[in-house]
Formats: structure tokens, sequence, C-alpha cells
């Protein structure tokens, strides 16, 4: 019999596909039931390079794990990039005839509400989810006030949103591929609620995931997003730049870009020894580390501006979470980063024994919402 709890989730990333079969493990953990991914072509300003080949991929990546073989869930949990989503705040309110208590269904309405404002032809809602609450005219403020007794209540709503003919087009192809139903996820909002712990979300935190050719910067409050900007630009950068420089193919680029640490500043003569097919090529260090330390620097201009276009004050209180394999990944690049935009960063990971690294961030944090629903 088939665990009820079991969920198959995709991670869309800008370079490479995960799918994921798992279920609740005990102690808050996950059952990994099975995994692969695969490299693609990826996408660009919120569009797939080759949106005809995407088909025949994911195919393939379904196939490496005998998905239909093993008779999985036909329900498919769907990480959008947050290049393809976009976030709306929206302020909703009940008020009723005498003090209730507050229950699940006044908060679905507010969701319901917060939907409507948003609501146009061209848009695919994704997820409606709570920033705070408030109860009886800004009175206390809540994570959770169901139970709460009160005449009126607010919430700051979190829209995440899509573009309806993106969505069309992917329920074409899953539906191509056999699945019959398909739920979309920010993969943004998964990874902040799995990674950021709750406490810490009572205030307004900074996420930045940077991926291989995409970098996202997320302010994150409650249950929901406050703000997300993306922009084509990551790890996958520095890796083209070393190849220019140093006249190397992409593979051997992506070789030394792993043997480098950029903190450590070293004498004319020291170098990174790169072995080749070809044989031992002697990569000065200085000037390799500064060919990162300029995508680095760049990345850092880059979300400083996201930082300034959320606010006009400077955010003294401001937990920051770095994660994604690109920079975290790269040696004293988290450091630089900290440098760069004057903050102390934290490398956000999930909390799962064995998998306590940013490149589960991701799909941990889809099968987290697959599996408890609504952000918790």
């Amino acid at each position: 019999m088939m665990n009820k709890k079991q969920a198959t989730v995709l991670e869309i990333g800008s370079s490479k596909l995960k799918v994921l079969v798992g279920r609740e493990g005990i102690n808050n953990t996950f059952d990994i039931i099975d995994s692969a991914e695969t490299e693609y072509d990826g996408y660009f300003e919120g569009e797939f390079v080759d949106f005809d080949k995407l088909k025949s991929v994911l195919a393939g990546l379904f196939d490496s794990i005998d998905y239909i073989k093993k008779k999985y869930n036909k329900k498919i949990y769907v990480g959008l990039p947050a290049e393809f989503v976009g976030v709306e705040r929206v302020d909703t309110e009940l008020n009723f005839d005498i003090s209730k208590k507050i229950r699940q269904a006044d908060i679905d309405m507010l969701y319901a509400q917060a939907a409507e404002k948003v609501a146009m032809d061209e848009i695919e809602i994704i997820s409606t989810s709570a920033i705070s609450f408030s109860i009886d005219d800004g009175g206390r403020i809540l994570s959770d006030p169901i139970g709460k007794k009160a005449k009126k209540i607010c919430a700051e709503v979190s829209v995440i949103i899509a573009e309806k003919e993106t969505i069309q087009k992917l329920n074409d192809l899953f539906s191509d591929l056999d699945f019959i139903a398909v739920e979309y996820v920010s993969e943004t909002l998964a990874e902040a609620m799995l990674i950021i712990p709750e406490e810490e979300r009572e205030h307004k935190c900074l996420m930045i995931d940077v991926g291989h050719l995409s970098t996202s910067v997320s302010f994150v409050k409650g249950n929901g997003i406050l703000s997300l900007t993306a922009y084509p630009l990551g790890g996958g950068y520095i890796t083209g730049d070393l190849t220019e420089e140093f006249d190397l193919s992409y593979k051997e680029a992506e070789k030394l870009k792993k043997q480098m640490v950029i903190s450590v500043k070293g004498d004319r003569g020291d170098c990174y020894d790169l072995i080749t097919d070809t044989g031992v090529k002697r990569i000065k260090l200085q000037e390799a580390n500064n060919v990162a330390i300029d995508r680095v620097h760049e990345i850092g201009r880059a979300i400083n501006q996201c930082i300034q276009n959320f606010s006009d004050e400077f955010i003294l209180f401001l937990p920051t979470y770095l994660t994604g394999e690109a920079l975290t990944k790269l040696k004293g690049a988290k450091d630089y980063l900290s440098k760069c935009i004057a903050r102390n960063i934290v490398v956000g990971a999930p909390d799962v024994p064995g998998r306590d690294k940013p490149e589960y961030s991701v799909p941990l944090g889809l099968l987290n919402y697959a599996l408890k629903g609504r952000a918790e």
C-alpha cells in the first residue's frame, strides 16, 4: 500500500533539474525514496532556453528512477524559480458582529480576498501566505491567530503570481508525461520556510540564493515573502570569466574554481596547479582569485541595490542567509560577499542529517511544502 504522505517534487534549477520522491521520516526528517538529477539548457529571464527539448529531458529524468514502473503518486509539485514568479503584498481584513474565535475558515477568507485583489486574466496565482496578522484595530501582532477572540482580524498577505501562459505550457507538458495533477510552488518560499527558523522570521530576513546562472534576493517575514528580485548572474559567470582569462575549457575552469580560495593573498610566484588532459597548467593564484572576486563584488553590488530598493533606511537587524551552490562552494566567497554588503552571512541549509548542505535547500523545501501543505 502506498504511503499517503508520499510526494514527488521537481526543482527547476538554472542548469539542472532534480526530482525527489519522499515522505515524512521520524523526528521531523525526510525519508527519501528516490532521487535523480540531470543537466539541461536552463532558463534566462523567465524563459526556458529550449522549451521544446524540456519534455524529452524530463521524460529521461523520470525514466531514470522508473517513475511509471514503481507506480509513484501521479501528482507532482513543481518548483518555480524566482525568475518565473512575482510577489504582491496585500492588506485584507474581516469584521464580525460580535467578538468570536478565529477559525481556519476565517484565515482562508482573508487569503481569498487577497487573491481576488490581485487576480488578472494574464496571471496565475501560485500561493497565498501570511506575513503577519493583527486583531482588533492593530492590537496584537500574531503569527497564528486561530483560537484567539476578536471582532476584527487583519492580515498582510504575500501573493505569489506567475504568467498564465507559462503555467499553461507547463501543464500541457506534464499532462503529456502522464501526470494527473500539478501544483506549482515558489522555490524561494519553500526554501525560506525550511532553512530560516520561525523565530527569525518574526523579523525581516534577507535570503540570497546564488545559483549557476541566476541569483535571487528575497526579503522574508512570517510565512511570506515581502519582496523578491531575480537576475541572470551566478557562479557560471565566474567559470566563464576563468575560461576567457586563462584560455581554459569550461570543464577545466570548473575544476580550477574548486581549487581556489579567494580569501588567500598569494605571493607573486604562487600558482594553482591545474591538472588537465594534456598536463599541468600553472595558473597564477592572485590573478585567478581577482577574476572571481570581481564577479562576487558585482553580485554584492546587485544585492546592495536590492536592499536599497526595498527600504530607503538602513535596516540594522537583518538576519542574512546565503544559499545555492555557486558561492557556498567557492572557498572564501561567503566572507568576501559579507564585506561587500556589510552584513554577517549565515550559510542556509536544511537541518537534516546527511543533507545539511545548501544544494538540498530547494528540493527538501519543496518536499517539506508538499508533505505539510501551506507554509506553517
